[in-house]
């Protein structure tokens, strides 16, 4: 008798061990940052912020990659475009560092593409990511990177595709303002048309109207706090925009410097969103 009850015990414990999942990560986030040519105080900041998305993104119960600096590789930032072939979907990208475009040759014309750099500041195109993103695992990419929002992307003569949006959602059905028009298609990509200022910039239309040291890294803080509800309310995209402009300007996003534009020797810049503003990315 008392063997035929261990025995049954014994089955029972085997069971619960083989009914009991262990944690299994539908969804990931990837925080990309290059160091070339940012001098050492932005850095500082730009793996604050990176750090921070990660915790707020874990905390919500995604699979995590801190990649800031040497991490940040041209195979690695081609690997987050598909979330590192992880299962599932609802998938985030954020990158920090330097972009621009130049003119490549495709046999028979050079034509624009848009680059990031890896952390080694070799330049990492649109069309060598396009690939990567063709599982479309990827629903929202921020690009704080000069001119990565410059278009939202198509195809050249010569069939290569080119702009950032198309090349990290793999799609160009995009909402040119998601933030007042969002589409409802579940992709969203936020980037800068033109120049983008660096985490620490404290010219005064920058810090008008704030208290913190940094507005524009205070900015990204809490917007990521806001979108993966981490010491806050989780709100969507468009929300988190406004939570964020609110704590840090006092204003909604639509009356901040970042959305209505701002100078710079470069020219002049604004933070734009492509897509679905209303886009809430699943937690827990």
């Amino acid at each position: 008798m008392r063997r035929a009850l261990l025995i049954f015990f014994v089955i029972m414990l085997l069971a619960n061990v083989v009914l009991v999942p262990s944690v299994v990560f539908a969804k990931t986030t990837v925080a990309l940052g290059s160091r070339w040519n940012v001098d050492a105080d932005e850095q500082s900041y730009d793996e604050s912020l990176a750090d921070h998305i990660v915790a707020a993104a874990s905390a919500a119960e995604y699979k995590t990659y801190d990649l800031y600096g040497a991490d940040t590789t041209t195979d690695n930032i081609l690997s987050a475009a598909s979330a590192f072939d992880d299962a599932g979907s609802d998938d985030t990208v954020f990158y920090i560092g330097h972009g621009d475009s130049e003119y490549v040759w495709h046999g028979i014309f050079y034509e624009e593409q848009w680059y990031i750099r890896d952390d080694a500041g070799n330049h990492v195109h649109d069309e060598d990511i396009y690939p990567h993103s063709a599982c479309r695992n990827v629903v929202l990419t921020f690009l704080w990177s000069c001119r990565q929002g410059d278009v939202i992307g198509d195809w050249h003569w010569s069939g290569t595709p080119y702009g950032m949006p198309l090349a990290w959602l793999h799609t160009n059905d995009l909402s040119n303002d998601g933030y007042a028009n969002p589409d409802g298609n579940g992709y969203t990509f936020i980037g800068f048309h033109g120049p983008a200022p660096y985490l620490t910039n404290t010219d005064p239309q920058f810090t008008e109207g704030s208290d913190a040291a940094y507005p524009l890294y205070s900015f990204a803080v809490e917007f990521y706090s806001a979108l993966f509800g981490y010491y806050t309310n989780q709100r969507d995209v468009n929300e988190a925009l406004d939570y964020a402009a609110i704590k840090v300007w006092g204003v909604r996003f639509s009356d901040c410097v970042l959305y209505t534009g701002y100078n710079t020797p470069l020219g002049q810049g604004r933070m734009v969103v492509y897509g679905d503003g209303d886009l809430l990315l699943p937690t827990g």
